[in-house]
């Protein structure tokens, strides 16, 4: 059996431990769901830049920083779908990345991210043409 999807959202007893441990696994992780999960933080983040995901939310996990999700996304070569709402620490610079990362994004949910301005959104519209849905504003 080959999981490759997990969602652990608002799992309360997940961390960096469970996180390692996926990135770790023979399985070609595509999907993952860590949203609310309080003990996920950039090392596990980072961990994940071994597999190439497909969709990514990390909404509402507030330990993790750009830094952290730059490193866990920059190999993601498919990476479809992310959600980065309400992630405390994460600033528009997160947005600059995506668009030069992530050029094959078809959504991205960005609410509550701060220093979003006019140029890092043209970014991300001009480097990510199969962009269908983009949610950026208040949540």
């Amino acid at each position: 059996m080959q999981l490759v999807q997990f969602y652990f959202k608002g799992c309360r007893n997940i961390s960096d431990v469970g996180i390692f441990s996926l990135a770790e696994a023979p399985n070609p992780l595509a999907y993952l769901d860590a949203s609310l999960c309080q003990d996920v933080t950039d090392f596990g983040l980072a961990t994940l830049s071994r597999k190439n995901l497909a969709e990514l939310s990390v909404r509402g996990c507030h330990q993790i920083t750009n830094q952290g999700v730059m490193r866990g996304l920059e190999s993601c070569t498919r990476l479809a779908y992310v959600d980065i709402s309400s992630a405390a620490k994460l600033s528009g610079e997160i947005i600059e990345f995506l668009a030069q990362h992530a050029t094959m994004l078809e959504q991205l949910h960005a609410h509550n991210v701060p220093d979003l301005n006019d140029n890092r959104v043209m970014a991300l519209l001009e480097k990510c043409p199969h962009l269908s849905s983009l949610n950026l504003g208040m949540a």
